[in-house]
């Protein structure tokens, strides 16, 4: 007999799960996971630091991030 997880759920969607696969994990995942921008553009808001060419734009895209604390 195999072993489940606790909560007896499937295992992730891999990039080679058909499509149908996908769409039904990203229904299962919390609220806040779906709707999190996944690109710059997709963020609302502070545009006056985000949008192209701004200072902090340009140090996301080239991966030069320093502690913003």
């Amino acid at each position: 007999m195999a072993e489940r997880d606790l909560f007896n759920s499937k295992p992730e969607p891999v990039g080679d799960a058909p499509k149908a696969d996908r769409q039904a994990g990203q229904r299962q995942a919390p609220l806040a996971a779906r709707m999190r921008p996944r690109t710059l553009e997709e963020y609302a808001g502070q545009q006056h630091i985000l949008k192209r060419g701004m200072l902090l734009r340009r140090a996301i895209e080239a991966d030069r991030i320093q502690s913003l604390i």
